[in-house]
Order: C-alpha cells, then sequence, then structure tokens
C-alpha cells in the first residue's frame, strides 16, 4: 500500500489468495466496490516448517499485506479498488466476545478529499465490525482461540509467559522501555522482542525496530491462524505518531505481513 498510497492511526484486524473461486466485485454508478464472498483454499502446512535460530536474517517481510477499515489517500482514483480487486481478502472479527476469521464483507466508500493533504481520499467500510482485513494463503476460516493477555507493552524489566498447547513460551524484550516516562530510548533507540520456548531456548526474533516517534510497540493478539499447532502474533508496531502498522508473524514460514496506513498532515 506504502508504494500506492500515503494515508490515514491505531485501533484493530485480515486475508488470502484463493484458487478456483474469484471475487465477486459490485461496482455502482458513484465508484462504490463491494468484495463478498471469497472462497479460499489454504495452502499445505508443513508442522516442521517453525523457523529457527539460523534463519533469522533470512525472514522477508509482505508489505501491502493488511488492510484497515479505514480512509487511504490516493494519487488515482482507481488505486484502492485496484488493490481490494487484485487479491483475496480475509477478515478478523469480533462477534460475541470471539474473535472469528471469515471471508472478507466491505465496501469503498465513494471518493472524497482529505481537507490535511488536498489528496483524494476513499474509505474501506465493513459490515462485519473487522478490526483488520488480510491476504495470506495459510490462514483459514474459523473461531479463534486467543491467550488472554494481561499487557500489551512488553518491557525489558517484565518477560511475558504463557502457555499454547500445553507447551511453554515466553517473550522477552530488550532495548527501549515504552512504560518509562523518564527515558523511553536507549542509545540505540532500539526495540527487540524474541520469543523463547523449546524450538528456541536462545530466543527468537520477532522485532526488531530502531524506528519510534512518539510511538510504541504493542502485542495484539497471540493465537493460531495457520493452523499449525504453534503460537502466531498480531502486533501494532508504527514508527511515527502519524502511521498506522500492524504485523502478523506466522510460525509456519520465514515471514511478517506488514499493513501500513499513514495520515501525516
Amino acid at each position: 500500500m506504502k508504494n500506492f498510497i500515503s494515508t490515514f492511526l491505531f485501533t484493530s484486524l485480515i486475508l488470502f489468495g484463493c484458487n478456483n473461486s474469484k471475487n465477486k466485485v459490485k461496482i455502482d454508478e458513484k465508484d462504490t466496490v463491494s468484495i463478498e464472498n471469497v472462497s479460499i483454499i489454504p495452502d499445505s502446512i508443513i508442522p516442521d516448517s517453525i523457523i529457527t535460530i539460523d534463519t533469522i536474517a533470512k525472514i522477508d517481510i509482505i508489505e501491502d499485506a493488511l488492510l484497515f477499515p479505514s480512509s487511504y489517500r490516493m494519487v488515482e482514483h482507481t488505486e484502492l479498488k485496484t488493490i481490494v480487486t487484485s487479491k483475496s481478502w480475509k477478515e478478523i472479527s469480533l462477534n460475541n466476545r470471539n474473535y472469528q476469521i471469515n471471508k472478507a464483507d466491505f465496501i469503498l466508500s465513494e471518493i472524497g478529499k482529505d481537507e490535511c493533504s488536498g489528496m483524494m481520499t476513499q474509505g474501506i467500510k465493513s459490515a462485519n465490525n473487522a478490526i483488520l482485513f488480510f491476504s495470506i494463503p495459510q490462514i483459514t476460516d474459523g473461531k479463534l482461540d486467543t491467550v488472554a493477555l494481561s499487557i500489551n507493552s512488553i518491557t525489558p524489566d517484565k518477560p511475558f509467559e504463557f502457555e499454547f498447547n500445553d507447551k511453554k513460551f515466553k517473550l522477552k524484550a530488550s532495548g527501549i522501555d515504552f512504560n518509562n516516562d523518564s527515558g523511553v530510548l536507549n542509545a540505540k533507540n532500539e526495540y527487540i522482542l524474541k520469543l523463547y520456548s523449546e524450538h528456541y531456548p536462545k530466543g527468537f526474533t520477532l522485532i526488531h525496530q530502531n524506528e519510534y516517534n512518539d510511538t510504541s510497540t504493542k502485542l495484539v493478539m497471540i493465537t493460531d491462524l495457520d493452523k499449525d499447532g504453534y503460537p502466531d502474533f498480531i502486533f501494532s508496531s508504527p514508527r511515527h505518531y502519524e502511521e498506522e502498522r500492524y504485523l502478523i508473524i506466522l510460525s509456519s514460514n520465514k515471514t511478517t505481513y506488514e499493513g501500513i496506513r499513514v495520515f501525516d498532515c
């Protein structure tokens, strides 16, 4: 999205590639697009593909894999329409206190004007109060069992321990202490978050970020998105206070999926 659009915060979450079925797209005379009932056939999942410590440096970032139910700035009036119709999307929504993954159901609003930047703007409106849309082939439909989070900001002095499928895990941070008002930046202005478990006794790096401008990294969700029996993570980690940035990190591949929305003025 970064290459197409400069845009508009921090809140809520998601999606995939399909095989035999295609997006059903509705476009009316007001240039409104509706996408619904996108069928997804997931890639095969190999449990042994858990990321190992010696491959940390090779982790890829897939950009524009996430969208937000919000407003986006555009240079060309077809930019957002092209993005939502060129991929298959799913969503994470909260219904009856349960998180659920379903086929994306949203529409694009009429094109307007952003008063701050003067650019064209268009919004994504969810029919199911989704918190995130995504296009990630490994993630399948269904209810999500999530780990109860007692904190969302993991600081260097307070590791977060949890159990997942009867296995013990620990998240441990180093670098910036986002809860320390007297001096949140270390010498390198960096934050490192590692996952420790029987697979990663020396720690596996989930987050290594050195750009923060009145922002912080927050843990949004721990769940099994790719159904391999191991925890996956969703983080909010903007680098600037006028940026919304989410990351989905799966245990089944060497990839971080990223979504960014900019709303600087």
